[in-house]
């Protein structure tokens, strides 16, 4: 892989989404740490709330 290919994967938005989705389901706190880390460097705030058992409203 060329480093410009390499660089244009580090600077994408959707790639790090995926790493944080994969690692928030296998509950790799490193690498939600990296991945939140990378989206705020690339202007996206992550933030993360508890989630409701169905049916208790809002």
């Amino acid at each position: 892989m060329t480093h410009n290919r390499l660089s244009d994967l580090q600077d994408s938005r959707i790639v790090w989404f995926a790493v944080l989705e994969r690692a928030y389901r296998d509950h790799d706190f490193e690498a939600i740490r990296r991945a939140t880390r990378e989206l705020q460097r690339l202007g996206v705030v992550v933030r993360f709330h508890a989630l409701r058992p169905a049916g208790a409203g809002l």
